[in-house]
């Protein structure tokens, strides 16, 4: 379980096999349009969101965590693909600029390279409530993107944007955060509450 070369994402990266030829003109080469999965859409859920332990900013990356609650008000089990630390987005209650975590690790799920694996595959039923935990900020590509130290207001949405555009493992961070930040992969989303937190540098008060 947020640019770096594809080699340092170590275990994270999936091989993609020989590059293709160089066109005569890539001038003239027009990129793929991305198509949305619609199969990863998420029912209506109702989704809240709570602080567990404050987040801090630390030499080696963030630590603290959120639980996210998700409830299945309807009368037949749903099924569900939750987009882990992805879903969160943060909004800087001072300039209101939008912010998301990388997490290189899930870069080849959310550009349809590889299928969400089967622990973030939720089967809900109805009536009942499941929590997904948020707390690990770091993969075996190294630390998660991370927004800077501020006071945001947080919130986390259900679908799990997949979005195939044809480009393999071609920049692979820099089109999964263009794919984070998009509107409409996120339309039909439920999403949770906002929560208000600060993320502040670690001290050693804070660890305690």
């Amino acid at each position: 379980m947020g640019a770096v070369l594809l080699a340092s994402l170590g275990a994270c990266a999936r091989p993609s096999g020989p590059p293709s030829p160089a066109a005569p003109d890539a001038a003239v080469v027009s990129r793929p349009e991305p198509v949305l999965d619609a199969s990863v859409a998420a029912p209506a859920v109702e989704v809240r969101l709570a602080v567990r332990k404050p987040l801090r900013l630390s030499a080696s990356g963030l630590t603290g965590g959120l639980v996210v609650t998700l409830t299945h008000p309807g009368t037949t089990p749903v099924d569900v693909v939750h987009p882990d630390v992805h879903g969160l987005r943060f909004v800087d209650t001072t300039t209101g600029a939008t912010h998301t975590v990388l997490h290189p690790c899930d870069c080849a799920f959310v550009l349809g390279l590889d299928p969400y694996p089967e622990s973030r595959r939720l089967r809900l039923t109805p009536g009942t409530s499941t929590e997904v935990l948020l707390d690990t900020w770091d993969c075996g590509g190294g630390p998660f993107r991370l927004p800077p130290p501020g006071r945001y207001r947080v919130s986390w949405r259900l679908a799990a944007p997949a979005v195939t555009d044809g480009l393999g493992m071609q920049r692979l961070e820099e089109r999964c955060q263009e794919v984070l930040r998009r509107d409409d992969v996120w339309t039909a989303a439920p999403e949770s509450n906002a929560v208000e937190l600060e993320i502040s540098k670690e001290t050693s008060r804070s660890r305690k």
